[in-house]
């Protein structure tokens, strides 16, 4: 969608196989086989940096930091969208290999606790919603950088 409106995009995930198949299925867009808690990104670069289903899979001790890597990486007035889980189940953590045998970790804070540190991290939240799918249920956060 973004692509096809002329915009640049960047896509982070820690698989090699994941990334592969988001290059054959997206060319136009750029992206990284990395661990987004070591990533260095431009600062102030973008418009918009979103987290999809990923969040949880960093260690939740990594969660206040990572948020203040994106408040760097966006420019004033900037979005970030991310889901977090809702009541914290995972906890401080779990692992198991993955996809291409990555190790998958699985890790959170309560929506509460997460709203707390995208707070500190500068980021303010416009808005906080509990969505369920597939029988899983998540907080989606509406983030801005203020300008």
């Amino acid at each position: 969608h973004l692509v096809e409106r002329g915009l640049g995009v960047v896509g982070v995930d820690l698989s090699p196989v994941s990334i592969a198949r988001a290059r054959e299925a997206l060319p136009a867009a750029a992206f990284l086989a990395a661990d987004v808690t070591a990533l260095s990104l431009p600062l102030r670069h973008f418009g918009l940096v979103t987290a999809f289903n990923s969040v949880i899979h960093v260690p939740r001790r990594r969660h206040g930091a990572l948020y203040r890597d994106v408040r760097r990486w966006l420019r004033p007035g900037g979005v970030f969208v991310v889901n977090v889980e809702t009541d914290g189940e995972s906890g401080e953590g779990t692992t198991e290999g993955w996809l291409d045998g990555v190790e998958m970790f699985w890790s959170g804070w309560t929506a509460a606790e997460e709203i707390a540190l995208v707070e500190r991290a500068g980021l303010t939240v416009v808005e906080a919603a509990d969505r369920a799918a597939a029988g899983t249920r998540f907080t989606w956060l509406v983030c801005r950088r203020p300008a």
